[in-house]
């Protein structure tokens, strides 16, 4: 049987996503330590949710870069209306969604805690040179330091937390999930005003080293709290303190399980499942979500400040509240998605983005900021929802040893909306001033809100083709299948070149289902058969030397 040959990129991408963990086999005295933390205090797996809370209130911070926009480009250029200080945080966004789909593997392969550490140093590091950049008038320090090392690092150690209380948790996934990402919109919260105080006493420079310094110290004492799951959490509904043979098994002891031929979503590797209609679909409906919220909460202070008459203070209160509608969205949509259901929860995120993002260009127009602000915040907790929903979503739809990668490869998806939609914004805006428009002028923002809002109805429209059910997703498609749908738990439509457009019957539904799972059987059964004469191929003619050689010859 001929091998298909592969190039080198493809190998070297697929080696990446689909390399095993690999198993580690550490001492006695490493698992008993594995139990404790900072050696005294008994490890309890519900002392994850502050520390991941901790974890993203560091890097939330992120979400409050809209304040420093005018102090920074005042700083370097002497105008605070220069606009080149917001580019920071498209930078941000697009180093940040890369990195995350780079390091989701990495992650699942080395666990939270070396990936939180390595996050705290680059965010850190990021920190200290947008001062240097600051000081020295280059904005270009301010874009690699922030932007490139910040954003990586705050990549990394958002995706940690995020992975680990999935698999911890497996009978809690919207919950561990809300408050897994709820932290970064805390930090939005608290950053919106914390720096005000400390730049007016030592300066804008210093302010980032001793928020940098502050945020090292935090995140490098959550390493020693984060750990590893143990693959029997991905099945357990106990709660409490980890049993020792748990932590045997966490340490890499083989656990021998019973052969089964029940098809699930777990049997997909992670290629299959990057590649599935459902990640695609997801793909299209997270951006969409993501879109007017990262636009509005980059430039929010100076909407605030520019076509409101607002002062500092008063944009910097707002941010500060819409951190915690940020905040709040995360959570209360995470929690709301174990009861309901993550789909049902994301059509109501972008239902209430599309309606609200209709009415924004009138409220602008008349400049009517009481209503402005108020729509703004829940446009943003249904934003903020939409993060707090999709770890739980891609756990349901691919399993919790791909969360990591799925969930790193979506965030693109962020970064996306965030760098496209950034410079259309941006060039939109440039366009109106060099028309003699200015940064007080409705039009400025008003335009942009129009293209925005066909985004968020082609996610809208997206979300619906989304299949959550297990037996949709896994039952191969009819021949001529073109196109499947469940409406409800009872009706399933589908349209095919051999049957036309039908309702398919739970009789036929259940008869597709057991074909697919005899096929299923027969085909582990023809492995495992296969498998078995290969081992006794091996033995009775195991590979020389010469063999070996032949094969290295070959390659080269």
């Amino acid at each position: 049987m001929a091998v298909e040959k592969k190039n080198l990129f493809t190998r070297v991408v697929e080696y990446h996503y689909n390399r095993p963990k690999p198993i580690v086999q550490l001492s006695d005295k490493q698992k008993e330590r594995e139990k404790y933390i900072f050696g005294v205090l008994p490890f309890n797996r519900w002392l994850l949710f502050p520390s991941a809370v901790l974890v993203q209130f560091c890097i939330g911070s992120f979400y409050a870069w809209s304040i420093y926009n005018k102090p920074i480009d005042k700083a370097i250029y002497g105008n605070e209306n220069q606009g080149m200080a917001p580019i920071t945080f498209y930078i941000t966004v697009g180093v940040f969604g890369i990195s995350a789909a780079l390091m989701g593997p990495w992650i699942e392969r080395h666990g939270p805690r070396l990936g939180v550490f390595i996050g705290a140093i680059l965010f850190t590091l990021g920190h200290y040179l947008t001062a240097v950049g600051i000081h020295f008038q280059s904005i270009w320090v301010v874009y690699i330091g922030y932007g490139v090392f910040g954003g990586f690092g705050i990549a990394i150690t958002y995706i940690s937390p995020v992975s680990t209380l999935q698999k911890w948790f497996p009978n809690h996934r919207g919950l561990s999930g809300g408050f897994a990402v709820c932290g970064f919109g805390a930090g939005s919260v608290a950053f919106g005003q914390i720096p005000l105080p400390i730049i007016k006493s030592v300066g804008l420079p210093l302010n980032f080293v001793i928020i940098g310094s502050m945020f090292f110290v935090i995140l490098t004492l959550q390493c020693f709290i984060l750990r590893v799951a143990p693959d029997s959490m991905s099945s357990s509904t106990t709660s409490g303190n980890i049993s020792s043979e748990s932590v045997d098994q966490e340490m890499g002891s083989p656990v021998i399980e019973e052969e089964n031929y029940i098809p699930s979503v777990n049997d997909k590797t992670i290629t299959q499942s990057l590649l599935s209609k459902e990640f695609r679909l997801l793909y299209i409906v997270f951006l969409a979500n993501s879109m007017f919220g990262l636009i509005a909460l980059s430039r929010l202070s100076n909407m605030i400040q520019d076509i409101f008459g607002k002062s500092k203070e008063t944009a910097a209160m707002v941010v500060t509240v819409n951190g915690i509608f940020n905040l709040t969205g995360r959570l209360g949509f995470a929690l709301l998605s174990d009861k309901i259901g993550r789909k049902p929860c994301y059509i109501i995120t972008l239902s209430a983005q599309a309606i609200i993002v209709g009415i924004l260009p009138s409220l602008v127009e008349n400049r009517s900021s009481s209503a402005f602000i108020a729509l703004i915040w829940l446009l943003t907790s249904a934003y903020g929802g939409g993060f707090g929903i999709i770890p739980g979503f891609l756990t349901d739809l691919f399993g919790p040893k791909k969360v990591s990668t799925c969930h790193g490869i979506i965030l693109t998806a962020w970064s996306v909306s965030g760098i496209f939609g950034g410079v259309i914004f941006t060039e939109i805006m440039n366009a109106l001033k060099h028309s003699g428009y200015t940064v007080h002028d409705p039009i400025i923002y008003t335009t942009n809100f129009h293209w925005i809002i066909c985004i968020i109805l082609i996610g809208w429209i997206c979300i619906w083709f989304v299949q959550t059910n297990e037996r949709d997703i896994l039952t191969p498609p009819i021949k001529g299948q073109t196109f499947k749908i469940r409406l409800t738990s009872s009706i399933l439509l589908r349209i095919s070149t051999t049957k036309g457009f039908e309702r398919v019957s739970q009789e036929q539904q259940d008869l597709e289902w057991k074909q697919y799972c005899e096929d299923y059987k027969q085909k582990k059964l023809q492995e495992l058969n296969d498998n078995t004469n290969n081992d006794t191929e091996q033995q009775i003619h195991p590979p020389t030397i010469n063999d070996n050689a032949s094969d290295l010859m070959a390659q080269a």
